[in-house]
């Protein structure tokens, strides 16, 4: 045999043996590809329900906070509104005396943190300065603008969430549903007896 006919004998190996390999190939992948589709359609199938329970609870825990902020809110203007004004207003002109010099740093503190988007600055004590007006009836009109504007804000927050929060309780409720029916055909029961 000669060697030109050795080379065309191997060289026709090598490219059969390559492509077997490259259909062994093409085939592994399509194989694969498939089994991943497959395991990624029953994945999200099957958690699907999961995934709509878990988004819900955690849509009803938002829920919860946003409320729960609000009410802090409220129930801070509704009890120390009259008081803050009147503090606020002698800390304006200076007449300002040592006891309630304290207890107006305290709502002071509460009302910065309550409402974050009114602090101005801070004075030299690191005490925040709020943006409510001159006076107390100022003081007054711009906490409850204050609230009427976070009721707004909590109410929209609250909209965003709460279709997350129903079609989660939706497949709870149905899943339960399941769950009974399951029992009651294991045991026997029927709505008609």
């Amino acid at each position: 045999m000669s060697l030109k006919n050795i080379w065309s004998s191997v060289k026709t190996s090598v490219v059969g043996v390559v492509k077997s390999m490259g259909v062994m190939l093409a085939t592994t992948l399509a194989i694969n590809a498939i089994f991943t589709g497959f395991n990624w359609i029953l994945d999200n199938t099957v958690r699907k329900s999961q995934i709509l329970i878990d988004k819900g609870k955690e849509a009803r825990e938002d829920i919860k906070e946003i409320n729960d902020e609000f009410q802090n809110q409220e129930k801070f203007i509704k009890e120390n509104s009259e008081r803050f004004a009147e503090l606020y207003e002698k800390s304006k002109n200076g007449t300002l005396g040592s006891d309630d010099y304290d207890e107006f740093v305290s709502l002071n503190k509460q009302m910065a943190n309550l409402f974050p988007s009114i602090v101005s600055g801070f004075d030299s004590q690191g005490n925040a300065i709020l943006s409510l007006g001159d006076s107390a009836d100022e003081a007054t009109t711009a906490m409850g603008n204050l609230l009427r504007q976070s009721r707004e804000v909590s109410n929209y927050a609250v909209s965003q969430k709460i279709g997350d929060a129903m079609r989660g309780v939706f497949e709870e409720n149905k899943k339960l549903l399941e769950e009974i029916l399951k029992y009651d055909n294991k045991i026997g029961y029927t709505s008609d007896t």
